[in-house]
This record gives C-alpha cells, structure tokens and sequence, in this order.
C-alpha cells in the first residue's frame, strides 16, 4: 500500500518481516517507511548555511613574523596553511630548524601554536584576519649549523 501526501510517502511492505508460530496462532510484524522528499529540496539551504559558517581557508592573511633576534619578517600566507608550511619557510629563508616553535602573539599572552595545526585553527588569528589587521608570530628556536 502506497499513500501521497505533499511530498511523503508511506510504504507498508507486503512481505512480513518477521513472523511467529505459537499454539496456533500466527503473528505477523509489518513494517512502515515514511520517506519525506520535501527534506531533499532543503539541502540547497543547508549548503548555503555551511558556506556561511566555514572560513575561506584560501583567503590571504598577513603575517609577521619575529625572529629570536628581534628581525621582523612580513609574509602573506592562506588562513588555511599548516604550521609545518611557516617552518619549512623559516627553514629555508633563515635558517631555523623546523623544531622551532610558534607562538601566536595575543593581547596579554602568547599561545603555543601546535603542529599539524593550521593558521585557521586559532580563533585570534580568524578574528584579526577579519579586521584587516597582522597576525604576529614568535618564533622560539635555534638555526641550523
């Protein structure tokens, strides 16, 4: 049996799913699907919201970056970009080991920056990139030899 009402659909199966014998007597157990096909026509909305929440991993931040020595670096990088990419750089352009630590500089404190994390990770750096304004990064570390 089949019935329509806006969009749902009600399925009884015919086959019984389970059934059961005792002293004659035979009980039959039926089961009753309700598909609602209006739900499907809401997944654009949901997308959308989805959109609006999740931050553009590729949209540019600006970034300095402040050495043990006290030499500043400006770069631009994607909110979306891993820590290990900022090390691999500092590596290659002065040197620093890759097991150099990050720490992001916040209003009264500095936070340790955890690798595999992201740049997108840290709500301060989201909610600088946001004003406009640079994310400033410590560095902890030693070069290489």
């Amino acid at each position: 049996v089949s019935t329509q009402s806006t969009g749902v659909y009600t399925r009884t199966l015919s086959t019984p799913l389970f059934t059961h014998t005792s002293h004659h007597l035979l009980l039959y157990i039926y089961i009753t699907m309700d598909l609602n096909f209006d739900s499907l026509k809401q997944t654009d909305n949901i997308d959308n919201d989805i959109e609006k929440t999740m931050p553009d991993v590729f949209k540019s931040v600006d970034l300095i970056i402040v050495l043990p020595s006290g030499k500043e670096l400006s770069w631009k990088y994607a909110i979306g970009e891993s820590l290990q990419t900022l090390k691999k750089r500092l590596y290659d352009d002065e040197h620093y080991l890759e097991s150099s630590k990050l720490y992001l500089e916040e209003k009264t404190e500095k936070t340790y920056m955890l690798d595999p994390l992201s740049l997108n990770d840290f709500p301060r750096v989201q909610e600088l990139s946001q004003e406009g304004k640079a994310v400033k990064i410590i560095v902890e570390g030693a070069k290489a030899e």
